[in-house]
């Protein structure tokens, strides 16, 4: 009997942690902590026009734990010339472009000679490697060779593309006609070509270099009767679309801007040609009172001292975010900026959006559209779009959206606050809707 009591004993003293352990209720205690990152589906994944942002976590679980998470370990160095010719001649194909890239880190003075003896290899992926390598290591002595296969070249799209962009990475102003050539002849041919020249362009920081760029921009979007003035097949449509992301890369490279499309840039262009300096514009986005947008053409006021711009986020398709600190995720404003690829018109793209926020949000009310000659663009007017629900967190939330068009651009201005939003801050958010302004 004694040895069995004692047993007993043992075994609740063991057991004894895990019934004073809380239970999920207890963790959860301090309440549901929102994820900052993603706001209710405003923001989305790009490409779904800010339709459930949630990226596939389910926001009534809480984040699972992670355990410490360590630095990445630091680059290997290159190999040493000695040791790059060594294992060039056992290795194979993937292996050798692995070690060709490696070199584009190599400090010795005798790399660029090893490696420009595999820009004629019969591997097409060997020899574009080793172009790309050169161009890195930006060896003077080998800038006049680039050029000089530029023609030799022209039978293979891909050698050329990474000829034409090794060239690029010199930043060289005397390279620009050859770039901007090389540009407007690919352009209708080959897309990585033509995204190559415009690299290069982004590379030499002149007033050239933006202008050229933004000539190109406008080739990408051909419409009939459009700036373009041409007619294209939808197979060359498509090609030209490919160019796009480049040519915009290429100039947010050179201007710090991030404008998605060809007349937002011109008119980008029209107010700062004169003023222009390379280099971006630093602007202090924490005492700027009035935002002015020169490539989309609006203003808006921050309602408050408190109140912040804030551009960082660049994961997500907006332009600009309005909001205030203590009011955390529950008070903002979006500006969005998307392509208007359909030719809805600001009504159809409110109807279109709400038809996202149906699938995410609960108890959807007060859903209305009505047109106003306050948003007119042109002809067309612009619509306010107001409705509230339960959103992808639980929360009674409220939304307010302005939408504009603009050519092929959608413009989309999102009011949008959860309840328990002081009524100071609902009023400081309705002065900063008022101030909205668009101006040409």
């Amino acid at each position: 009997m004694r040895h069995g009591a004692l047993l007993l004993a043992i075994l609740a003293l063991i057991a004894l942690p895990f019934v004073l352990a809380p239970g999920p209720l207890a963790a959860q205690d301090g309440g549901f902590e929102e994820d900052g990152g993603n706001q209710d589906g405003q923001d989305g994944q790009d490409g779904q026009d800010g339709q459930d942002g949630q990226d596939g976590q389910d926001p009534e679980k809480p984040a699972e734990e992670k355990p410490d998470e360590k630095l990445p370990p630091a680059e290997p160095p290159p190999p040493t010339v000695a040791e790059f010719e060594e294992q060039m001649k056992t290795a194979d194909e993937a292996g050798k472009v692995k070690l060709l890239e490696a070199m584009a880190r190599s400090k010795e003075e005798e790399a660029v000679k090893s490696v420009a003896k595999f820009m004629a290899d019969r591997s097409l992926a060997v020899k574009c490697a080793a172009i790309a390598t050169v161009g890195m290591l930006k060896d003077k002595s080998f800038y006049s060779k680039l050029n000089a296969m530029v023609k030799a070249e022209e039978k293979e799209p891909k050698a050329l593309a990474a000829v034409v962009k090794a060239i690029g990475e010199y930043g060289d102003p005397k390279s620009s006609k050859l770039l901007v050539d090389i540009a407007k002849k690919w352009i209708y041919k080959d897309s990585e070509v033509a995204a190559a020249a415009a690299y290069g362009l982004g590379k030499i920081p002149a007033r050239a270099s933006v202008e050229e760029l933004i000539k190109l921009l406008d080739l990408t979007a051909p419409r009939s009767g459009g700036q373009s003035g041409t007619n294209v097949s939808s197979e060359t449509r498509d090609l030209l679309a490919k160019s796009k992301p480049g040519i915009i890369n290429a100039l947010q490279e050179l201007t710090g801007w991030d404008f998605r499309d060809a007349p937002a840039w011109m008119r980008f262009w029209k107010m700062e040609e004169k003023t222009w300096k390379p280099g971006h514009k630093d602007m202090d986005l924490a005492t700027l009172q009035v935002w002015k947008d020169p490539g989309y053409g609006f203003s808006i006021e921050k309602p408050a001292k408190e109140w912040f711009f804030d551009r960082s986020e660049k994961a997500y398709r907006f332009i600009l975010k309005v909001q205030v600190p203590e009011a955390g995720v529950q008070a903002q404003i979006y500006l969005m900026c998307y392509e208007n690829t359909t030719g809805l018109t600001a009504a159809q793209k409110a109807d279109e959006y709400m038809e996202s926020y149906r699938k995410t949000w609960r108890d959807i009310r007060k859903d209305s559209v009505v047109e106003d000659d306050k948003y007119r663009v042109g002809k067309e007017k612009g619509c306010m779009h107001t409705f509230a629900g339960i959103d992808t967190y639980g929360s009674i939330a409220r939304m307010k959206n302005i939408f504009v068009t603009m050519g092929s651009t959608m413009f989309i201005l999102c009011s949008w606050q959860r309840s328990g939003v002081s009524e100071e801050i609902v009023a400081q958010l309705e002065k900063a809707l008022a101030s909205f302004k668009l101006f040409e």
